[in-house]
């Protein structure tokens, strides 16, 4: 498995669509997701269906 540093690839955010990148990197199963990582946070955004399980 190849990660890198959002530093090391010059980025400040990324933001992550798609709900089977949001489940390899979470393990969040809901299909309506977003993330929103920094160097600092994360940031998880869902609708009001999946409370629980987020």
């Amino acid at each position: 498995m190849y990660f890198v540093s959002l530093a090391s690839e010059n980025l400040t955010v990324i933001l992550l669509l798609g709900h089977e990148n949001i489940r390899y990197l979470s393990g969040f199963s809901g299909n309506a997701a977003y993330a929103i990582v920094t160097q600092i946070s994360c940031v998880f955004i869902t609708d009001y269906r999946y409370f629980e399980r987020a």
